[in-house]
């Protein structure tokens, strides 16, 4: 086992999820191989739908996001910083993970509108998808 920025991993082997010829062979990969970390580009499985996601968590393993597909710099900065894993076990606690707490946001989970009273009462599961809309100046 390795400890890596706090996450403990079985092994530290990463595979990335791109250029398989089908899921059920990408599935059999990691299995075989029993990497604890898949690479996966945001931009490029982004329009794949649930279905992708579902694979990826059934494999078990931790998810590091790589910004791959990005066009720019500015870019990969966004595209990196939106996809991060959080520990927090409700929609308040994950907030203040990721430093939002004191901020205006808007919070949706798994694609649903999340007011700011009931935060603090929404818990987390594995899988959810925590989206944080903030407002920005500029164009």
């Amino acid at each position: 086992m390795r400890t890596i920025y706090g996450i403990t991993l079985d092994t530290p082997l990463m595979l990335g999820t791109a250029q398989y010829p089908s899921p059920a062979i990408m599935a059999e990969a990691f299995r075989a191989s029993r990497a604890s970390v898949a690479t996966v580009s945001l931009r490029r499985e982004g329009g794949q739908g649930q279905a992708f996601w579902d694979i990826i968590r059934g494999l078990g393993v931790h998810v590091l996001p790589n910004t791959a597909g990005c066009y720019s710099a500015r870019e990969a900065i966004t595209t990196a910083q939106m996809a991060r894993e959080v520990t927090g076990a409700t929609v308040a606690a994950a907030l203040e993970e990721l430093g939002w707490r004191e901020a205006r946001v808007a919070t949706a989970l798994n694609g649903a509108f999340v007011p700011k009273a009931a935060r603090a009462d929404t818990r987390l599961t594995a899988g959810d998808r925590l989206e944080v809309l903030a407002p920005m100046q500029g164009g």
